[in-house]
């Protein structure tokens, strides 16, 4: 991936940002993240009055860690870089995603009422990616997989014989109407 020199010079040759080997006490800031991320969870749930499948709050599910706050084991390898490089590296990560946007003028546009246009908004982008496991990603790949092809059927009928609007499975307003 090629950069522009103020980028590469940022960025070490994993793509983080580039930095002399662990800081001394980076794993204790990582830990002292997790605890905190722990312990913010952990105050949520008190407050949540919803309850779950289980017995206990519906705070939700979350990725990173499981029930116990034990990393979950597709995220040991993204967790144990983030305690490599702690805060500083991923605030430092953080700026070169924000300027990477920024010099490239990456920016979204949300529709406003009655269908305008509002000013357009710098893209966000997490600084730390989802991470799935490969059981998660066969259940996404396989409905990702089943509506591509439904998809492509409808698209290939619409622009075909059009079955699914003499049929009446389809309304033609929802095909020829103009937004």
């Amino acid at each position: 991936m090629a950069f522009p020199d103020n980028t590469a010079r940022a960025l070490g040759t994993n793509g983080w940002p580039a930095t002399a080997s662990a800081a001394p006490g980076a794993r204790r800031d990582a830990d002292r993240l997790l605890d905190g991320y722990r312990a913010a969870r952990a105050q949520e749930a008190l407050f949540d009055l919803r309850e779950g499948p289980g017995t206990g709050p519906a705070i939700g599910f979350d990725e990173f860690v499981d029930r116990d706050g034990s990393v979950r084991p597709a995220w040991h390898e993204l967790a144990d870089a983030v305690a490599e490089r702690g805060r500083a590296g991923l605030d430092r990560l953080r700026s070169v995603v924000h300027t990477l946007i920024d010099n490239d003028g990456i920016n979204y546009t949300e529709a406003g009422p009655g269908g305008r246009g509002l000013e357009p908004r710098p893209w966000h982008l997490d600084t730390l990616p989802i991470v799935l496991s490969a059981a998660d990603w066969e259940t996404l790949e396989a409905g990702l997989v089943q509506r591509s092809r439904l998809l492509d059927a409808v698209l290939a009928d619409l622009y075909g014989p059009r079955r699914l609007l003499t049929e009446g499975l389809l309304p033609p307003e929802l095909v020829f109407a103009h937004p």
